[in-house]
């Protein structure tokens, strides 16, 4: 990722690549830092694209709550640095960080700032911020509980986000794993028939909510069954596997 050393623009711009609810909670905390920066929300990394070289020279590039990959030929065009929370610690990145946590039966978790980089989740760290979590704690649970941890360590470097004139500072955190992937997720959802009651109990506890895409779900004869809803018609044909129910998609 190219990196702006001698950057004849001056900060103006931090660009926050977020919700518009988020954006409208978290844009006064730059502006009461710098209230002539100017703040622009933006929902999709396309829309980057669209903006000219002296505007993203002069930015600074926030990523907060999204799931976007941001690449390399956006980030090369940044010129005061893309930051990313990532709502999980150096243990767990990539997707899905609160589902494998709650898999792992985790006691601690975390929020992790980092500057983006080509590679998910592979930048250098920023700051890091651990929390404990509870036994059994409900997947959005944990995500309203990271989403707090988030949003106040976004309130402590609002300053340097808003004035800072170089890269923000790295501190000396390694990641500790290898980015879990989309297809990684994926394939721990796809039930063995012969798995134990244990192990499948832990997968339903921790994906049953799913990542937004995928729910745990079995292959029968090449029929696929997937994780039954409390919704689901008690007539819909179905497969029970260890007293739980699967139902035909």
């Amino acid at each position: 990722m190219k990196r702006f050393e001698k950057n004849d623009f001056q900060l103006a711009h931090v660009i926050l690549l977020t919700s518009r609810a988020y954006a409208e909670f978290l844009t006064p905390f730059l502006l009461a830092e710098n209230p002539n920066i100017n703040v622009l929300q933006l929902v999709h990394p396309n829309q980057i694209d669209d903006l000219p070289d002296d505007y993203l020279l002069s930015s600074r590039l926030i990523s907060f709550g999204t799931r976007f990959y941001i690449p390399a030929r956006i980030l090369a065009r940044i010129g005061y640095g893309s930051y990313n929370f990532h709502p999980g610690s150096t243990y767990y990145s990539g997707w899905a960080p609160f589902l494998y946590a709650l898999y792992d039966g985790a006691k601690q978790y975390g929020v992790t700032l980092h500057e983006m980089s080509p590679k998910i989740d592979a930048g250098r760290i920023i700051a890091v911020v651990e929390f404990d979590i509870q036994h059994h704690t409900r997947p959005q649970e944990l995500v309203d509980l990271t989403t707090d941890h988030m949003v106040d360590l976004f309130k402590q470097l609002a300053s340097p986000f808003a004035n800072q004139t170089d890269y923000l500072p790295s501190i000396d955190v390694e990641w500790k794993r290898t980015p879990n992937r989309k297809k990684d997720f994926a394939a721990i959802c796809h039930i063995p028939l012969d798995i134990d009651e244990a192990e499948l109990k832990r997968r339903v506890f921790a994906f049953g909510d799913s990542d937004g895409e995928v729910f745990p779900y079995l292959m029968i004869e090449g029929q696929k069954y997937r994780l039954a809803f409390a919704s689901d018609h008690p007539d819909r044909y179905s497969h029970w596997l260890h007293g739980i129910r699967f139902v035909i998609e």
